[in-house]
């Protein structure tokens, strides 16, 4: 896996080029990442329901290092402070 400040530039270009190509080729390419997510998280979902959705999101928010606090039980699978950006705290530059 490659670090997340190469993903994310990575992933910026890619951005790019298929903006540059036209709706139709950026829908084709959402359509192979989902594809692919399939085969990661699916068989989870399956086999172990909420729980499995967990076990998937917990491996995220290991390797991202992020603040994501996880909450399953048999009915419901929470996130909390999920996707919320923290207000920048740099030097202004």
């Amino acid at each position: 896996m490659i670090p997340s400040d190469h993903f994310t530039r990575f992933y910026n270009e890619v951005f790019k080029f298929l903006e540059s190509k036209g709706q139709e080729d950026l829908d084709l390419y959402w359509l192979e990442i989902s594809k692919n997510q399939e085969k990661h998280i699916l068989d989870l979902i399956r086999t172990k329901g909420l729980q499995g959705m967990y076990e998937y999101w917990s491996v995220i928010e290991e390797e991202e290092n992020c603040e994501l606090d996880l909450m399953v039980d048999e009915d419901h699978l929470r996130a909390a402070h999920a996707w919320l950006p923290e207000p920048c705290q740099g030097d202004g530059q």
